[in-house]
């Protein structure tokens, strides 16, 4: 029996934790290249294999109401916009982070089967705000009531105890905050590396 496969088993024997598909490649990473450090790998990989079963999940959950889960999402974020349940396509696409001709697609599909609609922002003369309709409120009530019904696909991580669910959401937060500084910090210096190499403004003398 190998070392890893021992400490595999020890581990299991005291209920530490079970045997995935993951541990297996893990297995065979080490046997194959030795020499590496595989403590972050089972991380990324089991969150990777977990956003391939939650996006199926997502994709037709969103299905069975007519939908895109994408176009979900935008009415979504309508309707936490409370009072109004409105935003503007600037305020859409950053709360979704997707860009804004993405957001353009959905709204107008979206418009088309009446769930959302445009109007002028009385705030902004040039702008417009996107705002649910009564049938879009409707329509987002009932698939998040879905959504969070105890029997939903996502009932397979409410079994989880409280404690197992906090301590995940904690390590997942400090994980995904991780990212998200090293990204706004990448294009933070991406922007300064842009405002270098442009020309230099010419004086307005008028």
């Amino acid at each position: 029996m190998s070392a890893g496969r021992g400490k595999f088993q020890a581990m299991t024997e005291r209920g530490e934790t079970e045997r995935d598909f993951v541990d297996g490649l893990i297995e065979q990473w080490q046997r194959a290249s030795p020499s590496f450090d595989y403590s972050w790998f089972g991380f990324v990989t089991r969150v990777q294999r977990l956003s391939v079963f939650i996006n199926a999940i997502q994709e037709n959950f969103a299905r069975a109401h007519g939908l895109k889960y994408g176009e979900f999402l935008v009415l979504a974020a309508l309707r936490r916009s409370i009072p109004e349940c409105a935003l503007n396509p600037t305020e859409l696409f950053r709360s979704l982070l997707i860009t804004s001709g993405a957001i353009t697609k959905r709204v107008d599909r979206l418009v088309g089967m009446g769930l959302v609609e445009r109007r002028a922002d009385p705030e902004d003369r040039r702008g417009v705000l996107v705002y649910l309709t009564a049938r879009g409120h409707q329509l987002c009530d009932e698939m998040i009531a879905t959504s969070f019904a105890q029997d939903s696909a996502y009932g397979r991580v409410k079994n989880f105890n409280e404690q197992d669910r906090r301590d995940l959401a904690n390590l997942l937060r400090r994980a995904l905050m991780a990212f998200e500084q090293c990204d706004s910090t990448a294009a933070s210096e991406r922007r300064r590396a842009e405002v270098r190499s442009s020309p230099p403004r010419e004086p307005d003398n008028t």
